[in-house]
């Protein structure tokens, strides 16, 4: 199917390319490695002071953001010696000697428990009993790790590659009794997970770099002299309050309650998962439509009658006989979802080696204004000699079906005028996909 994590891929071999100092509209490539603290998602949606701090500077410089994390240390430090990516996360104590760097982040790392109150004598050793630790990877390159080992002898000790939401969620199920976590996570996810508490903090202060291509030495004194400016504004300290202060929760405003899932993109992750598994659609690709059409909201109807999560109309639950009073079911809602994404593919009969891009375009656009009127327009463009299966083509033939002065013989189609509607959808979904993608694993 086209919607898969290969849509994210970018082309690497023409960027490589391309200079800097001349542009180009070139997005700005930052890559954290796996084993950095202080990167973390919330609602599908990166977070973080060198997050915040690069996308900052991709405003400031006119230039997109192509941010990734996660990768295995090894692989970004290849991608940044070879030009794979301009910026990479690290370890201030990774970075070589003389290496184009610069400090951004000096954090450290707490101990957070669920709602059963530990013991207060004996320091952490105290604290924790033979009861059962997670860490992250990022927290085995500290001092604090070593201490660990030597004061914990009767715990149970578990350092895992998952992220602090899904080690919260595990935290919660009482798979574990403690977590270590970085101090702006953790003030994160005690924002958003109720009961969690703040039982212990280590003293060591670790500090993280951005660490600049050596192929590209013109980015690094640009940032530098960008930096030195833009760490004098209310923005910076705005950005230093929330993940650095005592603010770290105030970025729960502009995240909505429903999208208030750290790790993940919403409440309903585990339904949207399941279903995507066993329609065969990219469970991203349901939640950016579902984001895009009700905020995630399941009880939403709208002034034409669609219905739930995914805005499903009572004539597209006939489609697929089921009764319309079903569609207030959220599990229900989605897999139709899923199953007209995946009939719009099917009836559309895409020529073999058509780009997955212009798939997804005029796969979207079917389901926000009705296959029919998508027909008509790869109908209309193949009237106009142009490519019925390239999305540049088909838009260009929906704006036309809008215009009144615009006449072809050769083809019958409707009228539609809901072209603004449509592009708006289309772009609106697309955008939220590929942040998903980047952000959350399969």
């Amino acid at each position: 199917m086209f919607f898969l994590l290969a849509l994210c891929e970018c082309d690497r071999e023409e960027r490589e390319g391309q200079n800097f100092a001349a542009g180009y509209g070139m997005p700005v490539r930052v890559e954290a490695a796996a084993d950095v603290p202080g990167c973390f998602v919330l609602g599908g949606q990166f977070y973080g002071l060198y997050y915040g701090l690069a996308e900052a500077y991709a405003a400031a410089t006119g230039r997109e953001l192509d941010f990734s994390a996660g990768a295995l240390p090894a692989r970004m430090w290849n991608d940044l010696r070879n030009n794979g990516t301009d910026i990479g996360v690290a370890m201030s104590s990774e970075v070589e000697a003389g290496a184009l760097s610069l400090p951004v982040l000096t954090t450290g790392y707490v101990v957070l428990a669920a709602d059963t109150p530990p013991a207060e004598a004996g320091g952490l050793s105290g604290i924790v009993g033979n009861g059962k630790v997670a860490m992250p990877e990022s927290f085995v390159h500290t001092d604090s790790y070593g201490m660990v080992l030597d004061s914990l002898s009767g715990a149970q000790l578990y350092v895992s590659p998952a992220d602090a939401g899904r080690l919260v969620a595990e935290l919660e199920r009482g798979t574990y009794d403690f977590l270590v976590c970085e101090r702006g996570e953790a003030a994160l996810v005690g924002a958003c997970v109720p009961g969690l508490r703040e039982v212990y903090a280590f003293g060591e202060r670790v500090e993280v770099s951005l660490v600049f291509s050596p192929g590209n030495p013109a980015l690094y004194y640009d940032f530098r002299r960008w930096f030195g400016e833009y760490r004098q504004t209310e923005a910076y300290a705005a950005l230093q309050g929330a993940y650095c202060g005592d603010a770290a929760g105030g970025l729960l405003h502009r995240v909505d309650c429903n999208s208030r899932v750290p790790g993940g993109i919403s409440v309903w992750d585990g339904l949207i998962r399941e279903v995507g598994l066993r329609e065969g659609v990219d469970w991203r690709l349901l939640s950016a439509i579902a984001y895009k059409e009700s905020r995630f909201r399941h009880n939403v109807v709208s002034p034409s009658g669609a219905r739930g999560l995914m805005q499903i109309m009572p004539v597209t639950a006939r489609h697929f006989h089921v009764d319309q009073w079903r569609l207030a079911d959220p599990e229900v809602n989605v897999t139709l979802a899923a199953r007209l994404i995946r009939d719009i593919e099917h009836s559309l009969q895409f020529a073999e080696g058509t780009p997955d891009e212009d798939r997804l375009s005029i796969v979207l656009a079917g389901y926000n204004c009705g296959i029919g009127t998508v027909r008509d327009a790869r109908r209309l463009a193949e009237a106009e000699g142009e490519n019925p299966d390239s999305w540049a083509a088909v838009s260009h033939c929906l704006e036309l079906m809008g215009d009144s002065s615009y006449v072809c013989d050769s083809v019958r189609y409707r009228r539609f005028r809901g072209c603004g509607e449509t592009f708006a959808f289309v772009d609106g979904v697309k955008r939220k996909y590929y942040n998903y993608l980047k952000a959350v694993p399969v």
